[in-house]
């Protein structure tokens, strides 16, 4: 990750007032960096690409990263108030890389839960590149022709769908 980068998300846990402030200042220029790099590629996004955009995965709990050939599946479930699950299904131009200790393990999620962090999407040479830190302490990488995103509402696990029991 070149904005986000996890040495940045280690010193903002610093109990040190000093080493926080400056952390949230060099946050905030990465968040100006990136929407400035993100601005550039916009209009030269594949449509599966545009698509992911309308959807803030931040905080999405990851229930599924499932590989077939040349697909990656992520299932993530979203922090919406309807808990939206997405279905993304890359279309592989390389396999994935998966790098399982980017993050300390005392900043690891601690019962194995997956939370969407921060994703960064470049463009390479001849694919899409996106990485997406994850609180488990991975770190994927993903080069990809396109993205299919789809959007269903969850029936289960969710606190919005009303269950009777079956007749006895």
């Amino acid at each position: 990750m070149k904005y986000f980068t996890p040495d940045l998300l280690v010193r903002g846990q610093s109990e040190d007032p000093r080493i926080a402030d400056e952390v949230e200042r060099l946050w905030d220029e990465a968040i100006l960096r990136y929407q400035s790099h993100l601005d550039r590629l916009r209009p030269t996004f594949p449509a599966g690409l545009q698509a992911l955009e309308e959807h803030p995965l931040h905080d999405s709990l990851v229930r599924i990263v499932s590989k077939r050939e040349h697909e990656l599946l992520i299932v993530v479930q979203m922090e919406t108030a309807n808990h939206e699950m997405l279905h993304l299904r890359f279309d592989l131009a390389e396999p994935p890389v998966i790098h399982t200790e980017t993050l300390p393990e005392h900043l690891r999620s601690e019962d194995g839960t997956a939370l969407w962090l921060y994703e960064e999407v470049e463009q390479a040479e001849v694919c899409w590149r996106m990485c997406i830190l994850l609180s488990n302490g991975w770190e994927m990488e993903i080069c990809f022709h396109d993205v299919a995103v789809d959007a269903f509402q969850a029936l289960w696990p969710s606190a919005n769908v009303a269950v009777s029991a079956p007749p006895h």
